[in-house]
């Protein structure tokens, strides 16, 4: 993954996990990062419009093909763009924050991501246990908790935070496999 390489070539550490919905995610972090226990999340994702919800996917015959320019799989009235969004990960012992740092669904340049990333880790390395929620809350654009999604639903908003802790403890998880690897 191009972001990732640039990353690391910053000197950031990254590891990579896949979504439920099959997306890279890669997650950001510094030792500071993981004792406050925030994660920097940066994913890109298609987004379909002009999609009819039932409609399927269209299958395609290479051989048979009239047009060389339709994306494989994808109906032939869809527009296809690219979401990039930067947020911070963190839960405590009753809800999940997911802070907004930065969503676009245009070109997101790699070195004003690269500067977004090292902005925020340079701001969160100053934060401390006491202050880095109200911290990231001054950096955030939005932030949706879990409370905010049991508003509307407690059965999704319960499987929500269950779902936003097992990412970030497969996160951590990862991190730790990745500082071992550098040990060695």
């Amino acid at each position: 993954m191009p972001m990732e390489s640039l990353f690391n070539l910053a000197g950031i550490d990254t590891v990579v996990v896949q979504s439920e919905e099959g997306l890279n995610i890669i997650c950001a972090y510094t030792q500071k990062m993981k004792e406050l226990k925030v994660l920097l999340l940066f994913e890109q994702s298609e987004l379909w419009y002009g999609v009819d919800p039932g409609e399927e996917e269209i299958d395609v015959d290479d051989d048979n093909a009239e047009d060389d320019d339709d994306e494989e799989g994808f109906p032939e009235n869809a527009d296809v763009e690219e979401e990039t969004s930067v947020q911070i990960l963190t839960y405590d012992k009753e809800r999940s924050y997911r802070f907004n740092l930065f969503v676009t669904n245009g070109i997101a340049w790699p070195m004003v991501m690269l500067q977004l990333v090292k902005n925020v880790i340079e701001l969160l390395e100053k934060s401390d246990s006491k202050s880095v929620l109200k911290d990231l809350t001054l950096m955030a654009a939005g932030v949706i908790t879990s409370d905010d999604v049991i508003r509307y639903d407690k059965k999704k908003g319960k499987s929500y935070f269950k779902s936003e802790k097992e990412l970030f403890d497969l996160l951590i998880l990862r991190i730790a496999e990745n500082d071992l690897a550098k040990i060695k």
